[in-house]
């Protein structure tokens, strides 16, 4: 797979988890505003460092849930 499929890859998976997730937690999180992580959600393109934060933060979601 290529680097560029695998960064969209990525932008979908956090893209998905955003939509579901509580977006004043993520905010807070983060440290995101909300109405950044708002336009993410509504299908805004994050800047790599902003993805990248997203992407940690939701992997460390992921890894307290199981």
């Amino acid at each position: 797979m290529k680097l560029s499929e695998q960064l969209q890859q990525v932008m979908a998976q956090v893209h998905g988890k955003l939509v579901q997730a509580n977006v004043q937690k993520v905010s807070k999180a983060c440290g995101i505003s909300a109405s950044n992580v708002y336009r993410l959600r509504n299908g805004g393109t994050p800047t790599l460092s902003t993805l990248e934060l997203l992407a940690v933060y939701f992997e460390s979601q992921d890894g307290s849930q199981s």
